[in-house]
Protein backbone atom coordinates (compact mmCIF):
# COMPACT_ATOMS: atom_id res chain seq x y z
CA UNK A 1 0.00 0.00 0.00
CA UNK A 2 2.91 2.81 0.89
CA UNK A 3 4.06 1.92 -2.51
CA UNK A 4 1.24 1.69 -4.36
CA UNK A 5 -0.64 4.86 -2.80
CA UNK A 6 3.35 6.61 -2.77
CA UNK A 7 2.67 10.27 -3.20
CA UNK A 8 -0.72 11.02 -1.66
CA UNK A 9 -0.49 11.66 1.49
CA UNK A 10 -4.44 11.26 2.00
CA UNK A 11 -4.08 7.82 1.58
CA UNK A 12 -2.13 7.68 4.48
CA UNK A 13 0.24 5.24 2.77
CA UNK A 14 0.92 2.49 4.44
CA UNK A 15 -1.12 3.39 7.70
CA UNK A 16 -4.08 1.35 8.64
CA UNK A 17 -7.19 3.45 8.59
CA UNK A 18 -8.01 5.30 11.84
CA UNK A 19 -11.74 5.85 11.00
CA UNK A 20 -14.75 3.89 9.57
CA UNK A 21 -15.63 4.39 6.03
CA UNK A 22 -18.00 3.06 3.27
CA UNK A 23 -17.13 1.55 0.08
CA UNK A 24 -18.75 2.71 -3.25
CA UNK A 25 -20.83 0.60 -5.53
CA UNK A 26 -21.88 -1.93 -2.29
CA UNK A 27 -24.04 -2.01 0.48
CA UNK A 28 -21.70 -3.70 2.65
CA UNK A 29 -20.25 -1.88 5.25
CA UNK A 30 -16.59 -2.45 6.36
CA UNK A 31 -15.78 -3.23 9.85
CA UNK A 32 -14.62 -0.87 12.42
CA UNK A 33 -11.28 0.34 12.33
CA UNK A 34 -10.59 -0.84 15.87
CA UNK A 35 -10.83 -4.27 14.41
CA UNK A 36 -8.78 -4.19 11.73
CA UNK A 37 -5.01 -5.02 13.43
CA UNK A 38 -6.86 -8.47 14.81
CA UNK A 39 -8.64 -8.75 11.35
CA UNK A 40 -5.15 -8.73 9.54
CA UNK A 41 -3.53 -10.89 11.87
CA UNK A 42 -6.14 -13.47 11.14
CA UNK A 43 -5.86 -12.94 7.59
CA UNK A 44 -2.25 -13.83 7.68
CA UNK A 45 -2.84 -16.87 9.52
CA UNK A 46 -5.14 -17.92 7.15
CA UNK A 47 -2.67 -17.56 4.28
CA UNK A 48 -0.43 -19.34 6.23
CA UNK A 49 -2.07 -22.21 6.82
CA UNK A 50 -1.48 -25.58 5.66
CA UNK A 51 -5.01 -26.11 4.44
CA UNK A 52 -5.08 -22.86 2.46
CA UNK A 53 -2.10 -23.54 1.15
CA UNK A 54 -3.25 -26.82 -0.27
CA UNK A 55 -6.01 -25.02 -2.37
CA UNK A 56 -4.94 -24.11 -5.88
CA UNK A 57 -3.45 -20.86 -7.07
CA UNK A 58 -6.74 -19.20 -8.05
CA UNK A 59 -9.16 -20.41 -4.68
CA UNK A 60 -6.28 -18.73 -3.39
CA UNK A 61 -6.72 -15.48 -5.46
CA UNK A 62 -9.94 -15.18 -4.94
CA UNK A 63 -10.11 -15.88 -1.18
CA UNK A 64 -7.10 -13.39 -0.73
CA UNK A 65 -8.90 -10.89 -2.48
CA UNK A 66 -12.50 -11.58 -0.89
CA UNK A 67 -10.68 -10.95 2.42
CA UNK A 68 -8.82 -8.10 2.16
CA UNK A 69 -11.64 -6.18 0.40
CA UNK A 70 -14.38 -6.94 3.29
CA UNK A 71 -11.63 -6.16 6.13
CA UNK A 72 -11.03 -2.42 4.13
CA UNK A 73 -8.00 -1.91 6.17
CA UNK A 74 -7.06 1.23 4.12
CA UNK A 75 -9.16 4.43 3.87
CA UNK A 76 -8.20 4.32 0.20
CA UNK A 77 -6.01 2.13 -2.55
CA UNK A 78 -7.55 -0.73 -1.18
CA UNK A 79 -9.50 -2.07 -4.63
CA UNK A 80 -5.95 -1.88 -6.24
CA UNK A 81 -4.18 -3.82 -3.05
CA UNK A 82 -6.49 -6.27 -3.48
CA UNK A 83 -5.93 -6.75 -6.75
CA UNK A 84 -2.19 -7.04 -6.81
CA UNK A 85 -2.54 -9.48 -3.81
CA UNK A 86 -4.73 -11.73 -5.52
CA UNK A 87 -1.82 -11.70 -8.84
CA UNK A 88 0.98 -12.47 -6.05
CA UNK A 89 -0.51 -15.96 -5.37
CA UNK A 90 -0.75 -16.42 -9.23
CA UNK A 91 2.47 -15.49 -9.15
CA UNK A 92 4.12 -17.58 -6.77
CA UNK A 93 3.09 -20.80 -8.82
CA UNK A 94 4.74 -18.96 -11.79
CA UNK A 95 1.60 -18.20 -13.28
CA UNK A 96 0.34 -15.47 -15.39
CA UNK A 97 -1.35 -12.40 -13.29
CA UNK A 98 -4.60 -10.78 -14.75
CA UNK A 99 -6.16 -7.38 -14.83
CA UNK A 100 -9.52 -7.04 -14.33
CA UNK A 101 -11.71 -5.16 -17.27
CA UNK A 102 -13.35 -2.35 -16.46
CA UNK A 103 -16.19 -2.91 -19.16
CA UNK A 104 -16.35 -6.21 -16.37
CA UNK A 105 -16.59 -3.90 -13.37
CA UNK A 106 -20.66 -4.35 -12.93
CA UNK A 107 -19.78 -8.15 -12.61
CA UNK A 108 -16.83 -7.35 -10.34
CA UNK A 109 -18.79 -5.36 -8.09
CA UNK A 110 -21.92 -7.53 -7.79
CA UNK A 111 -19.92 -10.60 -7.31
CA UNK A 112 -18.67 -8.32 -4.68
CA UNK A 113 -21.42 -7.87 -3.33
CA UNK A 114 -22.17 -11.28 -2.90
CA UNK A 115 -19.03 -12.32 -0.94
CA UNK A 116 -20.23 -9.87 2.23
CA UNK A 117 -24.12 -10.79 1.41
CA UNK A 118 -24.45 -13.53 4.35
CA UNK A 119 -21.03 -12.26 6.41
CA UNK A 120 -18.20 -10.16 5.87
CA UNK A 121 -15.49 -11.20 3.27
CA UNK A 122 -14.40 -15.51 3.19
CA UNK A 123 -17.73 -16.45 4.98
CA UNK A 124 -19.62 -14.94 2.10
CA UNK A 125 -20.57 -16.69 -1.24
CA UNK A 126 -17.22 -16.55 -3.51
CA UNK A 127 -18.68 -18.68 -6.56
CA UNK A 128 -19.03 -15.63 -8.61
CA UNK A 129 -16.20 -14.23 -7.79
CA UNK A 130 -14.28 -17.38 -8.56
CA UNK A 131 -15.97 -17.34 -11.76
CA UNK A 132 -14.71 -14.05 -12.86
CA UNK A 133 -11.48 -15.05 -11.86
CA UNK A 134 -11.17 -17.80 -14.18
CA UNK A 135 -13.12 -16.49 -17.30
CA UNK A 136 -10.26 -13.46 -16.81
CA UNK A 137 -7.57 -16.16 -16.46
CA UNK A 138 -8.57 -17.78 -19.00
CA UNK A 139 -8.73 -14.76 -21.83
CA UNK A 140 -4.96 -14.19 -20.19
CA UNK A 141 -3.85 -17.22 -21.22
CA UNK A 142 -5.48 -17.56 -24.41
CA UNK A 143 -4.08 -14.31 -25.09
CA UNK A 144 -0.36 -15.09 -24.52
CA UNK A 145 -0.86 -17.88 -26.34
CA UNK A 146 -1.93 -16.06 -29.02
CA UNK A 147 0.72 -13.82 -28.85
CA UNK A 148 3.48 -16.71 -28.80
CA UNK A 149 1.90 -18.20 -32.11
CA UNK A 150 2.25 -14.35 -33.67
CA UNK A 151 -1.43 -14.31 -33.60
CA UNK A 152 -2.78 -10.71 -33.65
CA UNK A 153 -5.85 -10.83 -30.66
CA UNK A 154 -8.96 -9.23 -32.27
CA UNK A 155 -11.57 -7.29 -30.34
CA UNK A 156 -13.05 -9.73 -28.26
CA UNK A 157 -9.89 -10.88 -27.12
CA UNK A 158 -10.16 -7.79 -24.96
CA UNK A 159 -13.57 -8.73 -22.91
CA UNK A 160 -14.23 -11.38 -20.30
CA UNK A 161 -16.14 -13.84 -22.19
CA UNK A 162 -17.14 -17.51 -20.82
CA UNK A 163 -14.42 -19.65 -22.85
CA UNK A 164 -14.62 -22.55 -20.37
CA UNK A 165 -16.66 -24.73 -23.12
CA UNK A 166 -14.92 -27.23 -24.65
CA UNK A 167 -12.39 -30.04 -25.07
CA UNK A 168 -8.83 -29.03 -24.26
CA UNK A 169 -7.18 -29.99 -20.46
CA UNK A 170 -7.65 -26.26 -19.69
CA UNK A 171 -10.91 -26.16 -20.10
CA UNK A 172 -11.26 -28.94 -18.21
CA UNK A 173 -9.65 -27.63 -15.08
CA UNK A 174 -11.43 -24.14 -15.81
CA UNK A 175 -15.05 -26.14 -15.36
CA UNK A 176 -13.30 -27.94 -12.44
CA UNK A 177 -12.50 -25.12 -10.64
CA UNK A 178 -15.39 -23.27 -11.19
CA UNK A 179 -17.98 -23.84 -8.36
CA UNK A 180 -15.64 -24.71 -5.84
CA UNK A 181 -14.75 -20.88 -4.23
CA UNK A 182 -17.54 -21.37 -1.86
CA UNK A 183 -16.26 -21.12 1.63
CA UNK A 184 -16.71 -23.93 4.10
CA UNK A 185 -16.54 -23.10 7.34
CA UNK A 186 -14.85 -25.05 9.52
CA UNK A 187 -17.24 -27.26 12.02
CA UNK A 188 -17.35 -25.67 15.36
CA UNK A 189 -20.53 -27.16 16.30
CA UNK A 190 -19.21 -29.02 19.26
CA UNK A 191 -16.55 -26.54 20.31
CA UNK A 192 -19.44 -24.52 20.32
CA UNK A 193 -21.60 -25.83 22.60
CA UNK A 194 -18.87 -26.98 25.62
CA UNK A 195 -17.67 -23.28 25.41
CA UNK A 196 -21.13 -21.58 25.39
CA UNK A 197 -21.97 -23.91 28.48
CA UNK A 198 -18.98 -22.98 30.34
CA UNK A 199 -19.65 -19.49 30.16
CA UNK A 200 -22.83 -19.67 30.92
CA UNK A 201 -22.49 -21.14 33.85
CA UNK A 202 -19.95 -17.57 34.76
CA UNK A 203 -22.31 -15.44 33.65
CA UNK A 204 -24.55 -17.56 36.20
CA UNK A 205 -22.50 -17.49 38.61
CA UNK A 206 -21.15 -13.30 38.02
CA UNK A 207 -25.30 -12.56 38.92
CA UNK A 208 -25.26 -14.68 42.07
CA UNK A 209 -22.32 -13.15 43.25
CA UNK A 210 -23.67 -9.36 42.38
CA UNK A 211 -26.75 -10.40 44.49
CA UNK A 212 -25.03 -11.28 47.20
CA UNK A 213 -22.19 -8.65 47.26
CA UNK A 214 -25.97 -6.17 46.98
CA UNK A 215 -27.20 -7.80 49.95
CA UNK A 216 -23.88 -6.61 51.78
CA UNK A 217 -24.04 -3.30 50.35
CA UNK A 218 -27.73 -2.44 51.23
CA UNK A 219 -27.40 -3.55 54.73
CA UNK A 220 -24.35 -1.94 55.93
CA UNK A 221 -23.21 1.03 53.39
CA UNK A 222 -26.92 1.57 51.84
CA UNK A 223 -25.10 0.95 48.07
CA UNK A 224 -26.94 -1.79 45.37
CA UNK A 225 -25.35 -3.57 42.61
CA UNK A 226 -27.97 -4.32 39.72
CA UNK A 227 -27.03 -6.70 36.80
CA UNK A 228 -28.32 -7.38 33.12
CA UNK A 229 -27.79 -9.91 31.37
CA UNK A 230 -27.56 -10.17 27.76
CA UNK A 231 -28.34 -13.48 25.34
CA UNK A 232 -24.99 -15.77 24.98
CA UNK A 233 -23.50 -14.77 21.12
CA UNK A 234 -24.62 -17.50 19.08
CA UNK A 235 -22.32 -20.20 17.17
CA UNK A 236 -21.82 -17.96 13.89
CA UNK A 237 -20.45 -14.70 16.27
CA UNK A 238 -18.09 -17.49 18.24
CA UNK A 239 -16.93 -18.53 14.99
CA UNK A 240 -16.17 -15.02 13.74
CA UNK A 241 -14.28 -14.24 16.63
CA UNK A 242 -12.14 -17.52 16.56
CA UNK A 243 -11.45 -16.79 12.69
CA UNK A 244 -10.78 -13.03 13.91
CA UNK A 245 -13.38 -11.82 11.39
CA UNK A 246 -15.70 -8.90 12.01
CA UNK A 247 -18.44 -9.99 14.68
CA UNK A 248 -21.10 -7.67 16.26
CA UNK A 249 -21.59 -6.23 19.71
CA UNK A 250 -20.89 -9.15 22.50
CA UNK A 251 -21.77 -8.28 25.65
CA UNK A 252 -22.84 -10.74 27.86
CA UNK A 253 -23.91 -9.06 30.89
CA UNK A 254 -23.32 -5.49 32.35
CA UNK A 255 -22.74 -5.15 36.01
CA UNK A 256 -23.33 -1.83 37.95
CA UNK A 257 -21.86 -0.65 41.46
CA UNK A 258 -24.42 2.19 42.89
CA UNK A 259 -22.52 3.57 45.40
CA UNK A 260 -24.85 6.06 46.68
CA UNK A 261 -22.61 8.89 45.55
CA UNK A 262 -21.28 7.89 42.36
CA UNK A 263 -21.78 4.30 40.27
CA UNK A 264 -19.10 2.37 38.86
CA UNK A 265 -20.07 -0.23 35.44
CA UNK A 266 -18.55 -3.04 33.98
CA UNK A 267 -19.79 -4.69 31.26
CA UNK A 268 -18.54 -8.87 30.58
CA UNK A 269 -18.47 -9.27 26.53
CA UNK A 270 -16.74 -11.40 24.13
CA UNK A 271 -14.09 -11.52 21.68
CA UNK A 272 -10.54 -12.78 20.61
CA UNK A 273 -8.34 -13.80 23.22
CA UNK A 274 -5.24 -11.24 23.56
CA UNK A 275 -1.80 -11.45 22.60
CA UNK A 276 -0.73 -11.23 26.05
CA UNK A 277 -2.74 -14.54 26.92
CA UNK A 278 -1.67 -16.35 23.53
CA UNK A 279 1.89 -15.64 24.37
CA UNK A 280 1.12 -17.30 27.77
CA UNK A 281 -1.00 -20.30 26.32
CA UNK A 282 -0.89 -21.11 22.47
CA UNK A 283 -3.38 -23.12 22.35
CA UNK A 284 -5.59 -19.71 22.71
CA UNK A 285 -4.60 -18.52 19.60
CA UNK A 286 -7.85 -19.22 17.65
CA UNK A 287 -9.97 -18.99 21.11
CA UNK A 288 -12.83 -16.93 22.17
CA UNK A 289 -12.34 -15.30 25.44
CA UNK A 290 -14.10 -13.40 28.26
CA UNK A 291 -13.18 -9.31 28.39
CA UNK A 292 -13.73 -6.76 31.01
CA UNK A 293 -14.18 -2.92 30.58
CA UNK A 294 -14.94 -0.15 32.96
CA UNK A 295 -17.09 2.99 31.95
CA UNK A 296 -14.63 5.81 32.22
CA UNK A 297 -16.62 8.89 34.09
CA UNK A 298 -14.13 11.10 32.17
CA UNK A 299 -15.16 10.29 28.46
CA UNK A 300 -18.13 8.49 29.01
CA UNK A 301 -16.95 4.87 27.51
CA UNK A 302 -16.06 1.94 28.12
CA UNK A 303 -12.18 1.25 28.75
CA UNK A 304 -10.98 -2.84 28.47
CA UNK A 305 -9.18 -3.72 32.09
CA UNK A 306 -6.20 -5.16 30.06
CA UNK A 307 -5.29 -1.26 29.18
CA UNK A 308 -5.25 0.13 32.76
CA UNK A 309 -3.22 0.04 35.62
CA UNK A 310 -5.97 -1.01 38.25
CA UNK A 311 -7.00 -4.62 37.49
CA UNK A 312 -5.02 -7.67 38.24
CA UNK A 313 -7.64 -9.75 35.94
CA UNK A 314 -7.10 -9.36 32.51
CA UNK A 315 -9.06 -11.89 31.08
CA UNK A 316 -11.20 -14.90 31.21
CA UNK A 317 -10.35 -17.88 28.71
CA UNK A 318 -11.64 -20.72 27.39
CA UNK A 319 -8.78 -23.62 25.66
CA UNK A 320 -11.30 -26.30 24.51
CA UNK A 321 -10.60 -28.22 27.77
CA UNK A 322 -11.38 -25.47 30.61
CA UNK A 323 -11.27 -22.10 31.77
CA UNK A 324 -8.35 -20.23 32.56
CA UNK A 325 -7.43 -16.78 33.47
CA UNK A 326 -4.88 -14.11 32.89
CA UNK A 327 -3.84 -11.92 35.53
CA UNK A 328 -0.80 -10.13 36.85
CA UNK A 329 0.46 -10.22 40.79
CA UNK A 330 0.43 -6.37 40.88
CA UNK A 331 -0.84 -3.72 38.32
CA UNK A 332 2.80 -2.98 36.56
CA UNK A 333 3.43 -7.05 36.90
CA UNK A 334 3.86 -8.97 33.83
CA UNK A 335 0.87 -11.07 33.19
CA UNK A 336 0.87 -14.87 34.10
CA UNK A 337 -1.87 -17.79 32.88
CA UNK A 338 -3.45 -19.92 35.70
CA UNK A 339 -6.20 -22.52 35.13
CA UNK A 340 -6.31 -23.41 38.73
CA UNK A 341 -8.41 -22.45 42.25
CA UNK A 342 -7.67 -18.85 40.70
CA UNK A 343 -9.78 -19.14 37.16
CA UNK A 344 -13.05 -20.03 39.99
CA UNK A 345 -15.60 -17.61 39.15
CA UNK A 346 -15.66 -16.45 43.29
CA UNK A 347 -11.97 -15.83 43.23
CA UNK A 348 -11.39 -13.59 39.84
CA UNK A 349 -14.60 -11.92 40.53
CA UNK A 350 -13.86 -11.16 44.30
CA UNK A 351 -10.31 -9.75 43.14
CA UNK A 352 -11.38 -7.61 40.10
CA UNK A 353 -13.97 -5.76 42.64
CA UNK A 354 -11.79 -5.49 45.65
CA UNK A 355 -9.27 -3.79 42.68
CA UNK A 356 -12.15 -1.81 41.62
CA UNK A 357 -12.62 -0.54 44.93
CA UNK A 358 -9.12 0.28 45.56
CA UNK A 359 -8.98 2.43 42.65
CA UNK A 360 -11.32 4.30 44.13
CA UNK A 361 -9.83 5.30 47.16
CA UNK A 362 -6.64 6.30 44.72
Amino acid sequence: HQLVMKGDESASPGSFRNENVAISQTSFVPPDFVQVDSLCEGMLDRFRSSEFRATSPIIQAVEAHARFVSIHPFSDGNGRVARLLANYFMWQQDLPGFLLPWENRDRYYDALEECNSKEPGLWGNLTDLTNLFCDVFEGTVERLEDEERGDSADEEDTEVVDRSQGDSEFSRLIAELKGSGKARPLNFEEQYHDWQNSMAGVVAELRELSDQLSRVLKAEWQGEVYTKGYPIIDIDTYRAIRMRERFAKTWCLKVVFDLLTSEEELVFYFGPSSKAAVNLNPSLRRACSLHISRLSSEQSYHVDVGQQQWSRLLEVTHDGSGLGVVWRDGVNEEPSYASDERARTENWFGMLVKDLFDSRKG
